[in-house]
C-alpha cells in the first residue's frame, strides 16, 4: 500500500513540475523595445546625394595584454594598461561600420553608454 501512495505522489510532483516548467521559462523572456529617439532624416540628407569622397584611416588589431588594477578611496577598483604588454595583432577580415554624425547618433551612443 505504501509503494503505491509513493508512486501516485510521484505521478502528481511530475505532472505539476511538467505544468508549471514551461510557464517559468516563458515568464522569462524579454523583449527588446528600440530606443524612443527622435530621428531627423533631414540631418543625414547629404548621404543620399551623388558624390565621391575619400576616408583614410587605420585600423590596428592591437591590444594590451597586462593591465595594473588598484582600489579607489571609495571602495570600488579601476585600472590601466601597462605600456610594455602592448602586442600587435593584425586582423584579415574585420567590419568597419561608417555612421553619419546626426543628434540621432549621438544620443543613440550616449543611451547605449558608448560615450
Amino acid at each position: 500500500m505504501k509503494k503505491e501512495q509513493k508512486m501516485m505522489q510521484n505521478i502528481s510532483v511530475k505532472r505539476i513540475f511538467f505544468t508549471f516548467f514551461p510557464m517559468l521559462l516563458l515568464s522569462g523572456c524579454v523583449h527588446p523595445t528600440p530606443p524612443k529617439i527622435p530621428f531627423n532624416s533631414a540631418e543625414v540628407a547629404w548621404a543620399q546625394k551623388p558624390g565621391h569622397a575619400t576616408i583614410k584611416g587605420c585600423v590596428s588589431g592591437a591590444e594590451f595584454t597586462k593591465y595594473y588594477s588598484y582600489q579607489l578611496p571609495d571602495g570600488n577598483y579601476d585600472s590601466y594598461p601597462i605600456e610594455s604588454s602592448f602586442r600587435e595583432n593584425p586582423q584579415q577580415n574585420f567590419t568597419i561600420d561608417l555612421l553619419p554624425e546626426s543628434a540621432y547618433m549621438h544620443d543613440l551612443a550616449k543611451k547605449n553608454g558608448n560615450i
